[in-house]
C-alpha cells in the first residue's frame, strides 16, 4: 500500500516536470497554461511523494536483490524437440573483427580518434586491424566445424560495401558472397546482420539515423544486398540492437556522434532505426519472400539497489527496454524524462518481424556506488556481474509481447578469463532457456557472443579494446593465435548432441 501510494504521487510529479509533448503543436498562452498547470500539480505532489517514500524505508518496503536463481537441471538437449530444427553457432561482428584500419570508411574509425584525443580511449585500444577477421576466413570455418556450430552469425560493413555514396565495391561483394558459399558447402547457415552499430562517414556526414530521409540509403544498400547474396542465406538481422546504438550515441556519449543525455534525439534516431527495418524488411521480402528477416533486441533490465538510483534506472529502462515491447505489443511508446524529453516513438504500420533476436548479458544491480553483485554472484570484465537468469526473462518477456514470432538468441555471453565462472555462466543461461522452452518460448537457436575474442565498443572507464574476454576461442594479440578457452564445454556439448540429429541448421 505504501509503495502504491509512493509511485503514485511521484508519478504526479514527474508528469509535472515533464516537457510537453513534442509531437503537439501549441500556441504561447496553452503552452504557458499548461506548463503552470503542470507545475502546481508537481508541487502539490512533492511532500506526499517524499512523505511516502520515506515511510517505504522505515518499513522496509524496498525489495531485496534477487540473485541467480538456481533452476532445475533442466537439459536443453532434452527439451529441444525432436521433430523442429534448431541451431547451435556463434556470432561476430565485421568492425570488431576487422578494425579501423581495415574499415577505414566506418565513421566508428573517426570516432576511435576523437575518443584519443578527449582521453577516452586509450591509444593502446584502438581497434587497429582488430584480429584480421576478413583474412581468415578459412581458419573461421574450420574452428566452426571443429565444435561443431552449424550458425555463423556475421554482420555486414556497409562502409566497406559503399565507401562512397552510391559507389559499390564489388571486390567487397564478391568477398561476403564467397564467405557465405564457403559457410554453406561446409554446412553452416550464415546469418547476416545489414548494420551492426557502424555507419559509412558519407551517411553519417548526412546526419545518419537522426534524418528520417537517410533511411532510403539504408534501404537501398538492403535491397542489393538481398539481391547479390545467395538465396541459400535464410536468415538477415535487418539492424542490431537499436536501442543499444541510441543510447551509446545520444545518451552514454561513447558512440558516434558521442552526444550525452538527449534522451529527445535518441528517441528520435530510436524510431528512425524501427522504420529503417521496417522499410528493408518490406523490400527484402519482395525480393526473395523466403527469406526470414528479423531484428536483434538487447534486452538490458537494470535493477536499483538504492533509493538514489530508482530514477535513473527506472527513465533507462523506459529507454532500453520498455519502449521496444511496447512496441512488439502495438501499444504507444513513449519516452518520458523529466526536463529531458516526452517523444511517442510513432510507427505508422503494425511492427513486422519474421523472428527476434534476442540478446542479453546480465540484469546490472546499481547501487550509489556504482554497478554492484548481488549475493552470490560475481563481477564480469565487463560493469556488471555474471547474472544468468536475464536469460530466462529476456526470452518470456519479449514472447510475452511478440507470441506469435519465433525468437533466436543471436547474442549472449560473458567476459571472463575464469573458467569455472564462465561455465557455470553458460550452464545457467541454458537451463533458463531451457526452463523459458518448456514453458512455451518458441526458441530456434542460440549463438553466444562471441566466437573469438574482439575489439569490444569503449563502453566502460577501461576503454574497451581487447581487455574484454567475451569469445569462446581465445585470441592473442601478441602471436595471432587463435585457442579453444577453457569454460565453453556447456555449449560444446549441446553443439554436439544437436549435429548427431544431422540437423538442417537453422
Amino acid at each position: 500500500m505504501i509503495q502504491a501510494c509512493e509511485s503514485y504521487f511521484w508519478g504526479y510529479v514527474e508528469k509535472g516536470l515533464l516537457p510537453l509533448p513534442e509531437e503537439k503543436q501549441y500556441c504561447c498562452v496553452e503552452k504557458v497554461t499548461l506548463i503552470a498547470l503542470r507545475a502546481i500539480r508537481a508541487a502539490i505532489a512533492l511532500p506526499l511523494a517524499l512523505t511516502f517514500s520515506l515511510l517505504s524505508k522505515v518499513f522496509c518496503c524496498l525489495s531485496k536483490p534477487l540473485a541467480n536463481h538456481h533452476f532445475e537441471p533442466i537439459s536443453l538437449t532434452d527439451v529441444i524437440p525432436q521433430d523442429i530444427p534448431f541451431s547451435v553457432g556463434a556470432a561476430m561482428s565485421d568492425y570488431q573483427g576487422d578494425g579501423k584500419v581495415n574499415c577505414p570508411d566506418a565513421q566508428w574509425s573517426a570516432f576511435e580518434e576523437e575518443l584519443v584525443r578527449k582521453g577516452q580511449l586509450r591509444p593502446e585500444n584502438m581497434s587497429g586491424t582488430g584480429i584480421d577477421l576478413s583474412k581468415r576466413t578459412d581458419e573461421i570455418i574450420a574452428i566452426l566445424k571443429r565444435q561443431n556450430l552449424t550458425t555463423y552469425r556475421f554482420s555486414l560493413e556497409w562502409s566497406k560495401i559503399e565507401p562512397r555514396e552510391g559507389e559499390f565495391n564489388e571486390q567487397a561483394l564478391h568477398d561476403y558472397v564467397t564467405l557465405c558459399h564457403k559457410l554453406i558447402g561446409n554446412g553452416i547457415q550464415p546469418m547476416i546482420t545489414l548494420q551492426h552499430f557502424t555507419l559509412p562517414k558519407w551517411f553519417a556526414d548526412k546526419g545518419g539515423f537522426e534524418a528520417q530521409d537517410n533511411i532510403k540509403f539504408f534501404v537501398r544498400f538492403c535491397e542489393k544486398m538481398a539481391r547479390f547474396l545467395p538465396r541459400s542465406v535464410t536468415h538477415f538481422c535487418t539492424i542490431n540492437e537499436p536501442n543499444i546504438y541510441a543510447f551509446l550515441g545520444y545518451i552514454l556519449g561513447k558512440g558516434p556522434p558521442g552526444k550525452t543525455l538527449n534522451f529527445s534525439l535518441a528517441t528520435k534516431v530510436y524510431e528512425n532505426l524501427l522504420k529503417a527495418h521496417q522499410a528493408a524488411y518490406r523490400v527484402i521480402k519482395q525480393i526473395r519472400p523466403e527469406t526470414k528477416v528479423g531484428i536483434t533486441h538487447q534486452y538490458l533490465r537494470m535493477e536499483s539497489g538504492s533509493s538514489l538510483t530508482y530514477l535513473v534506472c527506472k527513465y533507462l529502462n523506459a529507454f532500453l527496454n520498455d519502449a521496444f515491447l511496447k512496441i512488439l505489443r502495438g501499444e504507444e511508446a513513449r519516452v518520458s524524462v523529466p526536463f529531458l524529453a516526452n517523444r511517442k516513438i510513432e510507427l505508422k504500420e503494425p511492427f513486422e518481424a519474421d523472428f527476434i533476436g534476442a540478446q542479453f548479458y546480465a540484469v546490472p544491480y546499481i547501487t550509489a556506488c556504482g554497478s554492484r553483485p548481488r549475493d552470490g554472484e560475481k563481477m564480469t570484465e565487463m560493469e556488471y556481474s555474471d547474472n544468468y537468469q536475464v536469460a530466462y526473462e529476456a526470452l518470456k518477456a519479449l514472447h510475452a509481447a511478440a507470441p506469435n514470432t519465433d525468437i533466436q538468441v543471436t547474442e549472449f555471453g560473458i567476459a571472463t578469463l575464469d573458467p569455472e565462472q564462465r561455465a557455470r555462466y553458460y550452464r545457467g543461461a541454458m537451463r533458463c532457456m531451457a526452463k523459458a522452452m518448456l514453458e512455451g518460448v518458441p526458441l530456434k537457436g542460440i549463438m553466444p557472443w562471441s566466437l573469438v575474442d574482439n575489439w569490444e565498443w569503449p563502453t566502460d572507464k577501461e576503454g574497451g579494446g581487447f581487455t574484454k574476454h567475451f569469445g569462446i576461442n581465445a585470441y592473442d594479440p601478441e602471436s595471432g593465435k587463435i585457442t579453444p578457452r577453457a569454460g565453453i564445454e556447456p555449449i560444446l556439448e549441446l553443439a554436439r548432441a544437436i549435429a548427431s540429429r544431422n540437423r538442417i541448421a537453422v
